[in-house]
């Protein structure tokens, strides 16, 4: 594969990153919003490392939690969220007892209203789409797939030129993305199998098809807002013909 950049998502359980050893060679950090078991609380390290991320094009990940409804989900994640243009929503959480169509009810009520203030890019795999439907298609996902090739013995130690070579090997679009409800925007290639140089723990790798400005387009870093949705576009129009009515929530 070639014109891909690295991109990691980091959560309080890698403790101390050394940003420096990611300059040059890594160009986006996503960082856990919240762990939810036990009730939404926010991750411990998220804080510190957002801040130390601010040279990465930072986006936060958010946890989703079928334990609670999708407008609860949203008021944690509107009331925690710091200042930024796009968030990752992180859906691979199970609950048994809720039904596949209730669940995505309430996930599709969740994503509507993210997308009315943030790009929202869903993160799941083939695995998880099972449990709910449907899922929404208008939006990109981070898609995780993992590849023999990049899923070596737990913890092996890299440098940046040995993991560019097991990069250089894969195939775009990712094997099975002919299976995800959306546009695969970026891939996790690799579970929390490698540990990169600045890193003492083992991390999640993922690739994106482009350059380090077309990553940060992409997150909305261009200055661009978020896509309207279909029903804030038709209030949009209407209100051009002199329509004065609410805003569609």
């Amino acid at each position: 594969m070639d014109n891909y950049s690295i991109v990691l998502d980091v959560w309080e359980g890698q403790l101390e990153i050394n940003e420096a050893e990611l300059t040059g060679n890594v160009v986006g950090l996503i960082v856990r919003l919240n762990d939810m078991n036990g009730g939404h609380h926010k991750d411990t390290g998220f804080d510190k490392q957002w801040e130390e991320a601010k040279n990465f094009s930072p986006a936060p990940y958010f946890v989703y939690n079928p334990w609670v409804s999708g407008q609860d989900n949203y008021a944690w994640l509107r009331a925690s969220i710091p200042s930024c243009p796009a968030v990752f929503i992180d859906t691979e959480v199970r609950k048994t007892s809720l039904s596949v169509s209730l669940y995505g009810a309430e996930y599709n009520k969740f994503i509507k209203l993210c997308r009315s203030n943030w790009k929202t890019i869903i993160y799941t795999g083939a695995g998880f789409l099972d449990a709910l439907a449907p899922w929404p298609k208008d939006v990109d996902y981070w898609w995780a797939a993992y590849p023999w090739s990049m899923y070596p013995n737990p913890g092996i130690k890299v440098t940046w030129e040995q993991l560019r070579t097991m990069l250089d090997k894969l195939v775009w679009p990712p094997y099975n993305s002919a299976v995800s409800p959306g546009l695969v925007g970026m891939w996790q290639c690799s579970g929390d199998r490698i540990t990169v140089p600045g890193s003492i723990r083992p991390m999640d790798i993922s690739v994106f098809k482009g350059t380090q400005a077309e990553y940060r387009a992409w997150l909305g870093y261009d200055g661009q807002p978020p896509a309207l949705t279909w029903e804030q576009s038709i209030t949009k129009w209407a209100r051009g013909l002199g329509y004065s009515g609410p805003e569609p929530t």
